[in-house]
């Protein structure tokens, strides 16, 4: 009785949005991924929480249920969500494999991309569509990525991504399956509404 309840609760609330929320999951874990890659270890736990920060031989999370854990080379997952904000969960107890589930980056802007205070000036000139996808490609996103987070036709996006390429705001790079958009550096430094450190 409880697994069917648990699929009618997945088929009426996660269902319908998965895609999106799926969207918003693989960038973070790209993400986090590329951060690690390019940084180490330390640089990538650097903004995963303010509670959790990475002292060179341990994880050190700040909060109210004080305690040590060892993992013993069993490895820690990390595992971001969309149901936790803003905590922060820490999963030790066996059978469960070790994990730290933390918030996932741009849950704020799940279901609108918030606007910046360039957002305008950048409308005006760009079109509205192309400013708005332009600041949605401060992270790595794809055509379907976009059409689902704006509500347009991938064939549009895909229209205003060319355009947007065309014009070296943003590039492209093949990731598996997909084509991923990012702001290159002069679109960067548009969308933001000045240079980049």
């Amino acid at each position: 009785m409880l697994a069917d309840l648990l699929e009618q609760c997945w088929q009426l609330l996660i269902a319908p949005h998965w895609p999106r929320l799926r969207d918003l999951l693989q960038a973070d874990v790209r993400y986090r991924t590329q951060r690690l890659g390019d940084y180490g270890l330390e640089h990538m736990l650097d903004d995963l929480d303010a509670r959790a920060r990475w002292t060179g031989h341990s994880i050190v999370i700040d909060g109210p249920a004080a305690g040590r854990h060892r993992l013993g080379g069993a490895g820690l997952l990390l595992m971001p969500s969309l149901f936790v904000w803003p905590d922060l969960i820490a999963v030790i107890d066996p059978p469960a494999r070790p994990a730290l589930v933390y918030p996932a980056r741009g849950i704020a802007e799940l279901w609108q991309p918030a606007p910046t205070r360039h957002s305008a000036a950048l409308a005006r000139l760009l079109g509205r569509t192309r400013a708005a996808l332009l600041e949605s490609l401060a992270e790595p996103a794809s055509t379907h990525t976009l059409a689902r987070r704006h509500g347009l036709a991938p064939s549009t996006v895909s229209e205003h991504l060319a355009a947007l390429h065309g014009a070296r705001l943003v590039t492209r790079h093949r990731h598996r399956h997909d084509v991923l958009y990012q702001q290159a550096p002069l679109g960067a430094e548009l969308a933001s509404g000045g240079p980049q450190p």
